[in-house]
């Protein structure tokens, strides 16, 4: 655990390893919190995926960090601190403000899960676009008026993952063909097929096998 200002503490972090180090958290105590916005949204690369960031709840209403970034909020409170978060799913598509735990004298640490992926697997039925080609074993579809229609069981084995996928983490999907039928290649120094998709943020996710 590391304790300093803000300037200390935002020097200390940026130099940690993002796969160890030991370092449980980073503390921003009250001060200066311009360092930590301006890494949150200028230097993304920073934070360790390992640790928290813990913050005090008045920066809460200046920004939202993105779903994979562990910022934690702490409140004072008669007797210890509450714990919030504040985030966002695809660009602000759905915003998530939520108390994730707690800490006191008397009863330590409480309801708090320090893994942010569990705390935040429910995507709240955000629409996520998913762009695919047709393959006879992975991903299964026809198309009707323009439009990409998956139904049945002859869906594909990709596409029968991505659908337990939607119910457990509570999200759907709309279909975007991508104009090259290819996973992806580069083609005049640009991506194209999937990949492109991908790069160009025309899709968010794609249901496909990589091949050499």
């Amino acid at each position: 655990m590391y304790r300093s200002d803000a300037s200390a503490a935002a020097k200390k972090l940026a130099s940690l390893d993002s796969d160890g180090g030991g370092t449980d958290a980073i503390f921003f105590t009250p001060g200066d919190h311009s360092i930590l916005l301006k890494m949150i949204y200028n230097a993304k690369e920073h934070f360790p995926k390992s640790a928290a960031v813990y913050a005090e709840d008045n920066m809460m209403p200046h920004f939202r960090t993105r779903l994979d970034i562990n910022v934690v909020f702490y409140e004072s409170t008669d007797n210890g601190y509450t714990l919030k978060e504040n985030y966002n799913i695809k660009n602000n598509a759905v915003v998530v403000s939520q108390t994730v735990g707690s800490w006191s004298n008397e009863s330590g640490l409480r309801a708090y899960d320090r893994d942010w992926r569990r705390r935040r697997a429910n995507l709240r039925g955000v629409v996520l676009h998913d762009s695919l080609v047709r393959h006879t074993v992975l991903t299964q579809f026809e198309t009707a008026d323009g439009k990409v229609v998956i139904e049945g069981t002859k869906t594909g084995m990709f596409q029968e993952i991505l659908q337990h996928m939607q119910a457990e983490m509570n999200f759907t999907t709309e279909v975007i063909l991508p104009p090259s039928t290819t996973f992806g290649r580069k083609k005049n120094g640009s991506w194209v097929g999937l990949m492109g998709m991908l790069v160009d943020k025309r899709a968010d996710i794609v249901t496909a096998g990589a091949g050499n």
